[in-house]
């Protein structure tokens, strides 16, 4: 009788363990059509002051502009933070070794500005960090919102 106490316990976790581990699923990428909602703004200011409010807010996000196109609308900057924690933790298990082991977290952001009527520009925002694309919606209305300010901004100066 015990014996199939016992089994039926063993049995009673294994399935227990398959159900948490099968809510524990990775979340699916959203599609095409709904990364371009989540990436693509309006700037309520002409193109040229969208353009302007764009490098601007790259740069106040501490991002240093590698690529810059206007006639395009394109605009490529990047970040490199330096991980000393994981560079440090790194050198305590593998020795002199570690230390040449990569624990920068670089971060890119592509922006992609197009007219759309005399006073409203089109702006698609791409994120990736470390090389996988970010699709988190509230960073990227954090860079919306930057952008939109620092048009304002620009309009308020002209």
């Amino acid at each position: 009788m015990s014996k199939l106490c016992n089994s039926l316990q063993i049995f009673n976790l294994f399935i227990i363990f398959l159900l948490i581990s099968g809510c524990a699923s990775q979340q699916i990428a959203p599609g095409q059509l709904a990364m371009r909602a989540m990436e693509v703004r309006p700037i309520d200011a002409p193109y040229d002051v969208g353009y302007r409010a764009a490098t601007h807010a790259l740069f106040t996000l501490g991002l240093t502009i590698t690529h810059s196109e206007k006639e395009s609308g394109i605009l490529n900057a990047t970040r490199t933070d330096k991980n000393t924690g994981a560079k440090i933790g790194m050198i305590l298990l593998f020795g002199v070794a570690g230390a040449f082991i990569d624990t920068d977290e670089k971060v890119d952001v592509t922006m992609f500005l197009s007219p759309s009527g005399e006073k409203q520009t089109k702006m698609r925002i791409g994120i990736a960090k470390d090389g996988e694309i970010i699709t988190d919606q509230t960073i990227i209305d954090r860079i919306w919102v930057l952008t939109q300010r620092e048009a304002l901004l620009e309009l308020g100066e002209t």
